[in-house]
């Protein structure tokens, strides 16, 4: 058998197997938590169809579904795996071998790793030490030669968006250098601002969504993307033969259906964000505010935030901590819930700081 090509050797990531998870309160990984209502998830079971099983999926209903609530065209729209499978259509379609990719730093992961996996070269904006991003920097980096700029809006792990104003002049230059941009609102309406209806104006924007973080359904990994018909014909020229299942479909046209799961999840989401923000202070943590379904607290002085983590997981609670970049030094990260999880959650964490901070 050939060789690795040299380009991906140095590419390691670890199994989907998450059995190391189980028995745990999942909070590090921007999840829903809190049960989807036994009746609702009943009635949406109910909805399915055999035929959702034993035959090739359509993903005619859904895209008519997410055109008439956009009010655009069918052909603007692109169903994908997540937001994840349209960012990989993307690279795949537009990227070619040191093509340069603009982002900013830190952000998702994925938007470094498939600058790698498709070989082009990664150009990093950092962010400021109190969570700003430079526009005027990242609108620098965006030269001849730059194939694709990512913003995400907002991001991720810094939980903060970039006005809208400044999304457009981001979009214009990339314009400007033949390059395409992908605007991801993956977080998407816990911040309910998007540049949606930007796509008309600009034949060089892309806009994904997904279906993980509101309502809350990572399982089905299903998204969609939202741009001028002629980039779309890419990224479709791209995919894989049914690369989202009929079951993922069918479910998503519930949800889109019931937009009561939704708004339920995400008024839950701000009950818990209070909850937590409120007891934090009380112990001493200094609340970042974030626009996302996560919260980031920094740890009070004598309260190591990766120690901290460990009592948490030792308590059967899974957080984000150990960030590297100045703005998040000594922080947690909490994915937001509602109070039936924030509720419990915030007594352990009081439990948790006072355990680190007597050892």
């Amino acid at each position: 058998m050939s060789d690795l090509p040299e380009h991906l050797r140095s590419i390691y990531r670890t199994s989907e197997r998450h059995e190391n998870r189980r028995g745990f309160v999942c909070l590090d990984r921007n999840e829903r938590a809190t049960p989807i209502p036994d009746s609702t998830f009943r009635d949406m079971l109910a909805r399915l169809s055999v035929n959702d099983v034993m035959s090739y999926p359509d993903a005619g209903p859904f895209t008519e579904r997410v055109a008439r609530q956009l009010r655009m065209p069918e052909d603007y729209i692109a169903e994908t795996a997540g937001s994840d499978g349209a960012l990989r259509r993307l690279f795949m379609a537009y990227l070619r071998p040191g093509g340069v990719v603009v982002t900013l730093d830190p952000s998702y992961a994925m938007y470094e790793l498939y600058t790698r996996i498709f070989q082009g070269v990664s150009r990093r904006v950092p962010y400021s030490v109190d969570r700003r991003c430079d526009v005027d920097a990242l609108l620098s980096a965006i030269t001849p030669g730059v194939s694709i700029v990512i913003v995400a809006h907002p991001d991720q792990p810094m939980g903060t968006a970039i006005a809208v104003s400044d999304i457009h002049r981001i979009i214009a230059r990339a314009g400007k250098v033949g390059a395409a941009c992908l605007v991801d609102e993956a977080y998407y309406p816990f911040h309910p601002v998007t540049v949606v209806d930007s796509v008309r104006e600009f034949d060089n924007l892309i806009v994904t969504r997904s279906f993980s973080k509101s309502p809350g359904c990572a399982g089905i990994r299903l998204g969609y993307a939202i741009a001028q018909p002629q980039i779309i014909q890419g990224m479709m020229a791209v995919r894989g033969g049914n690369e989202v299942s009929g079951l993922a479909l069918a479910i998503g046209s519930y949800v889109l259906d019931h937009p009561e799961i939704a708004l339920g999840f995400r008024t839950a989401v701000e009950q818990g964000r209070a909850m937590l923000v409120d007891a934090a202070n009380r112990i001493g943590f200094e609340s970042l505010p974030c626009v996302t379904n996560f919260h980031h607290l920094r740890c009070p002085p004598d309260v190591e935030s990766v120690a901290l983590a460990a009592a948490l997981e030792r308590k059967r609670y899974l957080v984000k901590a150990g960030f590297s970049h100045p703005a998040l030094i000594n922080c947690i990260r909490v994915s937001l819930n509602g109070p039936d999880v924030m509720r419990p959650f915030v007594e352990i964490l009081a439990e948790a700081t006072a355990e680190v901070c007597a050892a």
